[in-house]
C-alpha cells in the first residue's frame, strides 16, 4: 500500500473497524503511538494495544470520520480529519491531526493531536423526513444552533471560542448586536460565577453583547439569574416550523421580481446590505464590519450550495431580501427583511413562497425559522407552528434601553 491517498483512506476507515486483519495490513506489529490530548499525552507500543485504544475513541455506533486535508512527503503523511459522534446525548465533532511515519508500506509510528469535542450538527448529507415528532423537531433546532462550520468560513473581524459549555464571540464592536453569548450548559452551582466572568470579559473590553437563551440552555432558571446580574430582556424569537413545502397556499405579488444573488453584481449585494441595515437598525460601524463577510460568502460558489439569498424588487426598486440555508436536514429561513414602505404588499410572502419552493425542489420536507415579532406575524398565517422560544438579552457598560430593545425589532 505505497500510494499515499490509499494509505490515508485505509487509515481513516480502519479507525472504527474491529477487524484485526485490516489493522495488520495497515500497521507494523510493533507500531508506536503518541496520543496528544487536552487532558494529557498517552504513549504506547504494539499493534494490539494501539488498536484497542483507537477503537475506544472511534467505534461509537454513529461514528463518522471526515477527511479535511492531507500532505505527504517521502516516508511521512499528515492527515487532518474530523470525528463526529454522539456524546451524552449531544452530537459532537472533534478535530484531529495525525502524522504517519511509514516503514515497508505500513504505519510504523503514529502521532495524533486532538481538540476537545464541541457541539455539532448533521449539516448537509441528510434530509429530515416529514414524520418527525415535535420532540425531534425541537432537537433539530438544538443542532442548528451549532450548524455553522468553522472549516467553511471565518467571518472578518471575528474572534470567538466555544466548547460543550458555552459559546462566546463577536467582532469587538461596542454595539451589543456585534457580540454574543449562546449555547450555555452550566451546573447550577457555578452558573452565577460564570455569568459574572462573562460580564467581566465584555466589561474589560468596554463593549456590549447579546445573550441568546434557548430552551436547551442550563440551568433552567438562567433567565432569572441573567436579570439579577443586570442583563435586560430585548425580546424573543419563536422556534417555528412548517411541514410540507409546496407553497400553493401562500399569496404572492405578481409585480415583485425575485433575483437569486450569485455574487456577480456588487449592486445587488449593496442593496441587500442597505435593506438589512434599515430593518435591523445597524450602525455605520456594523455596516462596515459586515460588508466584507457578505461579499465573501455570496461570491463563494461552495457556500452557495447550502445557502441561497434572494432580493425582491418592484419596478427595479429593491424592497426586501430573504435567505434560506440547508442544514440539519431542514430548510432554515435564516434572515429576511422588508423595507417599511413595502410592507403589507405581499412582498415578504412572495419571498417566503420562493424560498419554500426552492427547498421543495431540493427534496426538503420541513422549513424552520427563528421568527422575530415581524416575521412570525406573517409565517404563522401559512402553516408555521411554534415549538419553543429563544430569549434575547442585552448588556452594555452604560445601558441604553433603546439600543438593547433594537436587538429584536418590533416593527
Amino acid at each position: 500500500m505505497s500510494e499515499a491517498p490509499q494509505m490515508v483512506d485505509a487509515f481513516l476507515a480502519v479507525l472504527a473497524d474491529p477487524d484485526g486483519a485490516a489493522w495488520e495490513t495497515l500497521f507494523t506489529a510493533d507500531v508506536s503511538f503518541r496520543d496528544y490530548t487536552p487532558a494529557g499525552v498517552g504513549v504506547m507500543r504494539g499493534l494490539a494495544t494501539v488498536r484497542d485504544h483507537l477503537l475506544q475513541i472511534f467505534s461509537a455506533a454513529d461514528t463518522l470520520i471526515e477527511r479535511l486535508s492531507r500532505i505527504e512527503a517521502a516516508d511521512r503523511i499528515s492527515i487532518e480529519f474530523r470525528h463526529y459522534q454522539t456524546l451524552a446525548q449531544r452530537y459532537t465533532e472533534t478535530f484531529y491531526a495525525a502524522f504517519l511515519q511509514i516503514r515497508d508500506d505500513r504505519i510504523h509510528t503514529l502521532d495524533i493531536y486532538s481538540s476537545v469535542p464541541i457541539p455539532s450538527a448533521h449539516r448537509q448529507d441528510w434530509i429530515a423526513p416529514p414524520s418527525l415528532t415535535p420532540e425531534e423537531i425541537v432537537h433539530l433546532f438544538e443542532e442548528w444552533e451549532h450548524s455553522f462550520d468553522i472549516r467553511e468560513f471565518v467571518p472578518p473581524n471575528f474572534r470567538g471560542q466555544g466548547n460543550m459549555q458555552q459559546f462566546i464571540g463577536g467582532s469587538g464592536n461596542q454595539h451589543p448586536g456585534s457580540n454574543s453569548v449562546a449555547a450555555v450548559r452550566w451546573p447550577a452551582e457555578i452558573a452565577d460565577q460564570k455569568i459574572e466572568e462573562t460580564i467581566a470579559y465584555f466589561r474589560s473590553r468596554d463593549i456590549g453583547f447579546s445573550w441568546f437563551l434557548s430552551p436547551f440552555d442550563q440551568p433552567s432558571d438562567l433567565p432569572q439569574r441573567l436579570e439579577r446580574h443586570g442583563l435586560i430582556l430585548a425580546g424573543d424569537d419563536l422556534i417555528m416550523t412548517r411541514t410540507g413545502l409546496e407553497p400553493h397556499d401562500i399569496p404572492t405579488n405578481p409585480e415583485v421580481e425575485i433575483e437569486l444573488i450569485d455574487g456577480s453584481r456588487d449592486a445587488s449585494i449593496e442593496d441587500v446590505l442597505e435593506i438589512t441595515a434599515r430593518c435591523f437598525d445597524w450602525t455605520p460601524q456594523q455596516m462596515a464590519e459586515r460588508r466584507l463577510g457578505y461579499y465573501e460568502r455570496l461570491m463563494n460558489p461552495e457556500l452557495r450550495k447550502t445557502e441561497l439569498l434572494y432580493l425582491a424588487r418592484r419596478e427595479g426598486q429593491p424592497l426586501a431580501f430573504g435567505r434560506v440555508s440547508y442544514r440539519c436536514g431542514v430548510a432554515f429561513l435564516t434572515g429576511a427583511g422588508t423595507l417599511p414602505e413595502a410592507r403589507n404588499q405581499k412582498v415578504y410572502s412572495t419571498l417566503l413562497a420562493r424560498r419554500l419552493a426552492a427547498a421543495h425542489e431540493r427534496g426538503y420536507h420541513i422549513a424552520g425559522i427563528l421568527a422575530g415579532p415581524m416575521s412570525r406575524r406573517v409565517v404563522s398565517k401559512y402553516g408555521f407552528k411554534p415549538y419553543g422560544k429563544v430569549l434575547v438579552y442585552g448588556w452594555m457598560p452604560e445601558p441604553d434601553m433603546a439600543i438593547i430593545k433594537s436587538l429584536v425589532p418590533q416593527e
